[in-house]
């Protein structure tokens, strides 16, 4: 007797899906590579990559690399997906994390997900503004994500989020030397100039003096307890 195999669901725009299905969806249809789930709504990006987005990408991949090179313990990804509910999977530019079993938030799943809230999350809007400053910063303001960056780069802007209160609010310069600096990272700076000007040396060059911190020194020495 033939058995009747049913056929595999396609992943599709405006699904609404839970987190299982979505991934499960996903994962029968290689042919996608950029795919999220928002708010029980699934998002599939087909645009090609321009340089307007890769390029930012790797300036902000550069700057967090070289914070993970002077931090033990703090993680670094370019995109990757993310399990932060049942209905949000988002698939951020660029994150980082802690991985340490007293302070971090999040983990890789069994399938080498991240699953949980990461410290810090980038968002390169080249084209993606409108979802990048709404759905977006709903769905991390919601997880849980400390810190969130959109680098606004076809009219250019930076804006970045501090969860305060269950809230995201504008985190300002430093008034003594125009640096914008973690607090979910301390010792992390930028030197928005910089970056906007895409002086990638000059980004790098400029963060070097927030390693030489007390409150640097001090993340470090509590990251490297057991």
């Amino acid at each position: 007797m033939s058995t009747v195999t049913e056929p595999k669901l396609k992943l599709e725009n405006g699904d609404v899906l839970t987190k299982e299905e979505f991934l499960c969806r996903w994962e029968d249809t290689p042919e996608i590579r950029h795919a999220e789930l928002l708010e029980g709504v699934v998002y599939v990006n087909s645009a090609a990559i321009s340089t307007r987005h890769g390029r930012p990408q790797g300036i902000i991949l550069r700057w967090l690399y070289e914070y993970e090179s002077h931090t033990p313990n703090a993680e670094v990804f370019p995109p990757v997906t993310s399990i932060l509910s049942d209905e949000d999977v988002p698939e951020p530019d660029a994150v980082m994390y802690i991985d340490h079993p007293k302070h971090g938030n999040c983990q890789i799943e069994e399938k080498g997900y991240l699953e949980g809230a990461p410290e810090l999350v980038v968002e390169i809007a080249a084209s993606s503004s409108s979802k990048d400053l709404h759905v977006k910063k709903r769905v991390y303001q919601k997880a849980g994500v400390k810190e969130y960056i959109v680098w606004r780069t076809v009219r250019p802007g930076f804006d970045w989020f501090v969860l305060k209160e269950g809230e995201y609010v504008s985190l300002t310069a430093d008034p003594n030397d125009g640096y914008l600096k973690s607090s979910a990272f301390p010792g992390l700076w930028m030197d928005l100039e910089a970056l906007l000007t895409m002086d990638k040396r000059k980004v790098i060059e400029r963060m070097q003096a927030g390693f030489n911190t007390s409150e640097h020194r001090d993340f470090v020495a509590k990251l490297s307890a057991k």
